[in-house]
Protein backbone atom coordinates (compact mmCIF):
# COMPACT_ATOMS: atom_id res chain seq x y z
CA UNK A 1 0.00 0.00 0.00
CA UNK A 2 1.13 3.66 -0.98
CA UNK A 3 2.39 5.51 1.87
CA UNK A 4 -0.02 7.98 2.31
CA UNK A 5 2.09 10.90 3.37
CA UNK A 6 3.54 10.73 0.00
CA UNK A 7 0.60 10.77 -1.42
CA UNK A 8 -0.61 13.63 -0.04
CA UNK A 9 2.20 14.84 -1.16
CA UNK A 10 1.52 14.17 -4.36
CA UNK A 11 -1.91 15.70 -4.14
CA UNK A 12 -0.48 19.66 -4.31
CA UNK A 13 -1.71 22.13 -6.59
CA UNK A 14 -2.27 25.85 -5.86
CA UNK A 15 -2.20 28.78 -7.49
CA UNK A 16 -0.31 31.80 -6.05
CA UNK A 17 -0.03 35.45 -7.15
CA UNK A 18 2.56 35.58 -9.83
CA UNK A 19 5.73 37.88 -10.60
CA UNK A 20 5.09 40.48 -13.14
CA UNK A 21 8.28 40.73 -13.89
CA UNK A 22 8.28 36.99 -14.70
CA UNK A 23 9.47 36.57 -18.36
CA UNK A 24 6.71 33.68 -18.81
CA UNK A 25 3.88 35.73 -17.55
CA UNK A 26 2.60 39.36 -19.33
CA UNK A 27 1.35 42.03 -17.98
CA UNK A 28 -2.25 42.77 -18.19
CA UNK A 29 -3.52 43.75 -21.56
CA UNK A 30 -3.29 42.78 -25.29
CA UNK A 31 -0.81 40.54 -25.87
CA UNK A 32 0.28 39.42 -29.52
CA UNK A 33 -0.02 35.55 -30.02
CA UNK A 34 2.95 33.34 -30.95
CA UNK A 35 3.58 32.87 -34.39
CA UNK A 36 0.95 35.76 -35.64
CA UNK A 37 1.34 39.49 -35.18
CA UNK A 38 -2.15 39.54 -36.61
CA UNK A 39 -3.46 37.73 -33.85
CA UNK A 40 -4.11 39.53 -30.13
CA UNK A 41 -5.91 38.42 -26.73
CA UNK A 42 -6.98 40.95 -24.26
CA UNK A 43 -5.55 39.04 -21.25
CA UNK A 44 -8.21 39.21 -18.18
CA UNK A 45 -7.64 38.07 -14.21
CA UNK A 46 -8.10 34.67 -13.27
CA UNK A 47 -8.69 33.40 -9.74
CA UNK A 48 -9.80 30.74 -7.86
CA UNK A 49 -9.59 27.81 -4.82
CA UNK A 50 -10.09 24.27 -5.11
CA UNK A 51 -9.89 21.67 -2.82
CA UNK A 52 -8.44 18.05 -3.38
CA UNK A 53 -9.00 14.59 -1.87
CA UNK A 54 -5.91 12.12 -2.07
CA UNK A 55 -4.25 11.08 -5.03
CA UNK A 56 -4.17 7.81 -7.04
CA UNK A 57 -0.95 6.90 -8.78
CA UNK A 58 -2.48 4.60 -11.08
CA UNK A 59 -1.27 4.81 -15.21
CA UNK A 60 1.05 7.11 -14.66
CA UNK A 61 4.33 7.16 -16.30
CA UNK A 62 7.56 9.27 -14.81
CA UNK A 63 11.01 9.28 -14.45
CA UNK A 64 12.82 6.85 -12.48
CA UNK A 65 12.84 7.91 -8.67
CA UNK A 66 10.06 10.05 -9.09
CA UNK A 67 6.40 9.27 -7.50
CA UNK A 68 3.55 9.58 -9.47
CA UNK A 69 0.53 10.95 -8.71
CA UNK A 70 -3.37 11.58 -10.49
CA UNK A 71 -5.46 13.90 -8.05
CA UNK A 72 -8.98 14.84 -8.20
CA UNK A 73 -10.57 18.54 -6.82
CA UNK A 74 -13.24 20.58 -7.38
CA UNK A 75 -13.78 24.53 -7.08
CA UNK A 76 -14.35 27.73 -7.99
CA UNK A 77 -12.86 29.96 -10.41
CA UNK A 78 -13.26 33.32 -12.17
CA UNK A 79 -14.28 32.07 -15.68
CA UNK A 80 -14.76 28.37 -15.16
CA UNK A 81 -17.30 28.90 -11.87
CA UNK A 82 -17.80 25.63 -10.10
CA UNK A 83 -14.76 23.04 -11.68
CA UNK A 84 -13.80 19.91 -11.32
CA UNK A 85 -9.94 19.12 -12.47
CA UNK A 86 -8.18 16.11 -12.77
CA UNK A 87 -4.52 16.67 -12.07
CA UNK A 88 -1.42 14.53 -13.24
CA UNK A 89 1.79 14.56 -11.24
CA UNK A 90 5.37 13.48 -11.21
CA UNK A 91 7.66 14.54 -8.33
CA UNK A 92 10.84 13.87 -6.79
CA UNK A 93 10.28 12.80 -3.59
CA UNK A 94 13.40 13.90 -1.84
CA UNK A 95 14.17 17.25 -3.50
CA UNK A 96 10.44 17.92 -3.35
CA UNK A 97 10.47 19.49 -6.76
CA UNK A 98 7.83 18.38 -9.51
CA UNK A 99 8.80 17.38 -13.25
CA UNK A 100 5.15 16.88 -14.60
CA UNK A 101 1.92 19.04 -13.61
CA UNK A 102 -0.45 18.81 -16.49
CA UNK A 103 -4.91 19.68 -15.05
CA UNK A 104 -7.60 19.46 -17.25
CA UNK A 105 -10.14 21.94 -15.26
CA UNK A 106 -13.86 21.57 -16.44
CA UNK A 107 -16.93 24.08 -16.02
CA UNK A 108 -19.99 23.28 -15.15
CA UNK A 109 -21.07 23.38 -19.08
CA UNK A 110 -18.35 20.71 -19.98
CA UNK A 111 -16.05 23.57 -21.65
CA UNK A 112 -12.46 22.81 -20.49
CA UNK A 113 -9.18 24.51 -19.36
CA UNK A 114 -5.74 22.44 -20.12
CA UNK A 115 -2.74 23.65 -17.89
CA UNK A 116 0.69 22.55 -17.65
CA UNK A 117 3.25 23.27 -15.85
CA UNK A 118 6.07 25.46 -16.12
CA UNK A 119 9.04 24.61 -16.84
CA UNK A 120 10.24 28.06 -15.49
CA UNK A 121 8.78 28.58 -11.98
CA UNK A 122 7.77 24.12 -11.39
CA UNK A 123 5.85 22.88 -8.14
CA UNK A 124 8.11 22.60 -5.35
CA UNK A 125 7.79 22.63 -1.41
CA UNK A 126 8.79 25.83 0.17
CA UNK A 127 7.59 24.46 3.66
CA UNK A 128 7.65 20.80 5.17
CA UNK A 129 7.01 19.69 8.38
CA UNK A 130 6.91 15.64 8.65
CA UNK A 131 3.99 15.58 12.07
CA UNK A 132 1.28 17.94 9.60
CA UNK A 133 1.68 18.89 5.88
CA UNK A 134 3.91 21.17 3.68
CA UNK A 135 3.18 24.40 1.50
CA UNK A 136 4.01 23.92 -2.36
CA UNK A 137 4.08 26.55 -5.00
CA UNK A 138 4.79 26.84 -9.20
CA UNK A 139 3.63 27.97 -11.97
CA UNK A 140 1.26 26.51 -14.97
CA UNK A 141 1.01 27.61 -18.47
CA UNK A 142 -2.62 27.69 -19.85
CA UNK A 143 -2.13 25.85 -22.87
CA UNK A 144 -5.59 26.02 -24.24
CA UNK A 145 -8.89 24.21 -24.18
CA UNK A 146 -12.75 23.23 -25.81
CA UNK A 147 -15.71 25.48 -26.31
CA UNK A 148 -14.88 29.15 -24.83
CA UNK A 149 -11.51 27.83 -24.42
CA UNK A 150 -10.65 26.72 -27.18
CA UNK A 151 -7.25 28.16 -27.83
CA UNK A 152 -7.37 30.15 -24.57
CA UNK A 153 -3.75 31.37 -23.39
CA UNK A 154 -2.30 32.65 -19.81
CA UNK A 155 -0.22 31.63 -16.98
CA UNK A 156 -1.41 30.94 -13.37
CA UNK A 157 0.96 30.72 -10.19
CA UNK A 158 -0.40 28.12 -7.60
CA UNK A 159 -0.18 27.46 -3.79
CA UNK A 160 -1.64 24.52 -2.24
CA UNK A 161 -1.70 23.56 1.90
CA UNK A 162 -1.78 19.83 2.28
CA UNK A 163 -2.61 18.32 5.59
CA UNK A 164 -1.69 14.81 6.54
CA UNK A 165 -4.78 14.36 8.89
CA UNK A 166 -6.68 14.47 6.04
CA UNK A 167 -4.77 13.45 3.12
CA UNK A 168 -6.21 16.42 1.77
CA UNK A 169 -5.35 19.90 0.23
CA UNK A 170 -6.49 23.26 -0.46
CA UNK A 171 -4.97 25.41 -3.16
CA UNK A 172 -5.50 28.66 -4.29
CA UNK A 173 -5.15 30.17 -8.01
CA UNK A 174 -3.99 33.63 -9.18
CA UNK A 175 -2.46 34.43 -12.82
CA UNK A 176 -4.60 35.45 -15.95
CA UNK A 177 -6.10 34.18 -18.97
CA UNK A 178 -6.60 35.51 -22.45
CA UNK A 179 -10.92 36.61 -22.14
CA UNK A 180 -13.02 34.17 -23.17
CA UNK A 181 -14.42 35.42 -26.84
CA UNK A 182 -11.38 37.70 -27.27
CA UNK A 183 -9.34 35.73 -29.71
CA UNK A 184 -9.83 37.68 -32.78
CA UNK A 185 -8.28 37.66 -36.10
CA UNK A 186 -7.21 40.62 -37.77
CA UNK A 187 -6.60 41.11 -41.56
Amino acid sequence: MPNPRLLALLTTLVLVPGCADSPTQPGVGDLPLMGTADRTVKMVPFKGTQTQLPADPTGIVCPAGEAAAKATAGGEATHLGQFTVVIFQCVHPVFGVWSKIDGTFTAANGDELEMEMDPLNPGRIVVFDPATGFESTGGLVIIGGTGRFAGATGYVTFRSFVDFAVLGAFTTLDGEISSPGSIKWTP
